[in-house]
Order: structure tokens, then C-alpha cells, then sequence
């Protein structure tokens, strides 16, 4: 998932508020933040940002629907970025085994199989 973390600086790049930033949307037309949050997948602001706001918008608020989807948004992203890590970390290892001298046999690297096998993976056997 596709996630854009907007700050009080970042330009709007759609719609009819194209070229704004944040803060001059919220100056604006605030419920249009809280209609971007329900209505576009890839928008996101956060808490930090939100303490941020509410410092010259002190009124500003986001629906109970906005709230709830912002949060599904940040969860359903990171569980993405988790199952990336976790695929990214399968293909280090694969292509780890697949580039060594040894394949990665027994579970071991080459480091290990040259010096506590003498550059026999065969000689796993005989670890004390």
C-alpha cells in the first residue's frame, strides 16, 4: 500500500485544491481534509502533524470516520511493510545460498564450513 504522509508543507498535487499545501487548504476549507482522509487511499496525516494543526487551527478536527480510516490506513501499511521486510530478508538469504561457495549447506555460512569444516560442508558431523 501507497501511503503519502502529508505535513503543513506538502502541496497538494490533485483536485481543486492543486498547488495548495496543507495549511492553506485547512485555511480554506478544512472539511476537505477530513474528506480526503475518507475518500483517497494514498492520504495520510498524523498525530504529530495533527498537534501541528491544532496549534493555528485550535477547531480543526477529523471525523470519527476519518479517524478510523486514517488508522486502518497507517495499520494496513505497516502489516505491507512488514510482509516486504520479511519477503526482502527470504531473498537475501536465497540469493546469500545461491551466491556461496557452498549453498549455504547445513545451514551454514562459507566462513564456517572453510574453517570449522575445512571446506567440506560433509564434515558437519563432527562439531563438538
Amino acid at each position: 500500500m501507497y501511503l503519502r504522509f502529508y505535513d503543513l508543507n506538502s502541496t497538494f498535487t490533485f483536485g481543486k485544491f492543486n498547488g495548495k499545501t496543507l495549511k492553506e487548504v485547512i485555511e480554506i476549507q478544512p472539511g476537505y481534509i477530513d474528506w480526503c482522509a475518507i475518500n483517497l487511499g494514498h492520504f495520510h496525516i498524523d498525530y504529530e502533524v495533527m498537534k501541528q494543526i491544532r496549534k493555528f487551527a485550535p477547531d480543526f478536527r477529523i471525523s470519527k470516520e476519518g479517524q478510523q480510516i486514517l488508522n486502518e490506513k497507517i495499520t494496513e501499511w505497516a502489516n505491507d511493510r512488514d510482509a516486504e521486510d520479511a519477503e526482502k530478508l527470504r531473498q537475501d538469504r536465497i540469493e546469500d545460498s545461491i551466491s556461496s561457495k557452498y549453498g549455504g549447506a547445513y545451514g551454514y555460512n562459507d566462513d564456517a564450513i572453510d574453517s570449522a569444516f575445512e571446506g567440506d560442508p560433509e564434515n558437519y558431523w563432527n562439531i563438538d
